[in-house]
């Protein structure tokens, strides 16, 4: 299972080592699984960076994602500007 996503930088500062996160959640609101991936190139002030987050689990409860009430949250889970 693979996530594609777009983040953007918003603020004046670059941005390395940004790590973003995907939870998948059931219908019932219960954590199915998670995955997470480092962005390599920095990504400037006002700038956009394309993202690929891979599940690589074979956990038998991702069949729930395909309930209607399934959900999966993405997040920047942690960056860092570079020192000047």
């Amino acid at each position: 299972m693979e996530v594609l996503g777009l983040i953007t930088n918003n603020g004046k500062k670059t941005w390395q080592n940004v790590h973003v996160e995907a939870e998948f959640y059931d219908g019932n609101g219960h954590l199915i699984d998670e995955g997470r991936e480092l962005i390599w190139s920095e990504i400037k002030g006002n700038a956009q960076e394309r993202f690929k987050i891979q599940i690589r689990s074979k956990s038998p409860y991702l069949d729930k994602l395909e309930d209607e009430d399934a959900k999966v949250l993405v997040k920047v889970s942690s960056a860092r500007a570079p020192y000047f």
